[in-house]
């Protein structure tokens, strides 16, 4: 698929005095103008060659128009543990000017920095009109957050046989 259309003209082997006609429905209807083919599929044309010097002669050919290949490519992102996931989103390529295709995009579940990276899923249809879809996963890195700080106070007594306890704080 191109966006343009497919067309070929049948030729006859004595051209003076030839008419070439073409059906795309079984001969029930005939016309000069060879047909063309725009959107994914296949026409089957029938085509004859009429010269009243000659008998006519007949034969058959397909018009095939295939989905061209579009991807759609999550983008990887990143954040820092803690905040909001950033907004998810993907490149699509392939596709001709004013054209679409429709996707979805999630995340795998997850908050840790020890789970990093999330897989990012596009998700849709394979075959969209004029379209073969690849979908490729992108992923969300989440990296630590700042410096962990701890202090500690320093303590002594005399002994008295009780515990000396000293807590940490962040």
């Amino acid at each position: 698929y191109d966006g343009t259309g497919l067309t070929t003209t049948a030729v006859a082997s004595i051209t003076e005095g030839t008419t070439i006609e073409y059906s795309t429905d079984d001969g029930q209807n005939w016309s000069e103008t060879a047909p063309s083919r725009t959107n994914v599929g296949t026409t089957t044309v029938s085509v004859r060659a009429t010269n009243a010097n000659y008998e006519t002669a007949t034969t058959t050919y397909t018009l095939t128009v295939t989905p061209r290949a579009v991807t759609v490519t999550a983008s990887n992102k990143s954040k820092v543990y803690g905040e909001e996931d950033p907004t998810l989103d993907a490149t699509v390529t392939g596709l001709l000017e004013g054209d679409t295709v429709n996707y979805d995009l999630s995340r795998a579940a997850g908050e840790n920095v020890a789970g990093s990276p999330y897989a990012i899923t596009p998700e849709g249809k394979l075959i969209q009109g004029n379209y073969a879809v690849t979908y490729v996963k992108g992923e969300l890195t989440i990296t630590k957050a700042g410096t962990l700080t701890v202090t500690g106070t320093d303590l002594s007594k005399v002994y008295d046989g009780t515990a000396l306890v000293s807590t940490a704080a962040t």
